[in-house]
């Protein structure tokens, strides 16, 4: 039994591991060719742009290329790593959430009162 609770445990975090890589956005600094596999001898899928979004499938770099995953399209393949960047900033706001950012409060937010403290500098 404990050999089957330790392959469960392995395989959840492998599973976890596996989902966090996943998703990491890369996004696309200068235009790159999104391969089929991690070579230059390759055809490339299609080209990518500028500001383009991709999703990380692995967090080790091949050949200096990274494994993405296009999410409108579905499309998997590599890229050159040095014509894109890993978002360090966690994940786009409305990858995580499904919303966008306000653009403003909203006036009729409940502000607390003000605090009567009285503040002096030194």
């Amino acid at each position: 039994m404990l050999p089957f609770r330790a392959a469960v445990v392995v395989l959840a975090m492998y599973v976890w591991t596996a989902t966090a890589v996943a998703q990491q956005i890369v996004v696309v600094e200068r235009n790159v060719k999104l391969r089929r596999d991690p070579s230059a001898n390759h055809p490339e899928i299609r080209r990518l742009v500028p500001t383009e979004e991709l999703e990380l499938q692995e967090s080790a770099k091949t050949n200096n290329y990274y494994h993405v995953v296009r999410a409108e399209s579905h499309d998997t393949g590599w890229v050159w790593a040095s014509n894109v960047r890993i978002d360090s900033t966690g994940q786009a706001d409305t990858a995580m959430t499904g919303a966008a950012l306000a653009a403003a409060i909203d006036p009729a937010w409940p502000r607390p009162p003000p605090s009567p403290a009285h503040f002096t500098v030194p």
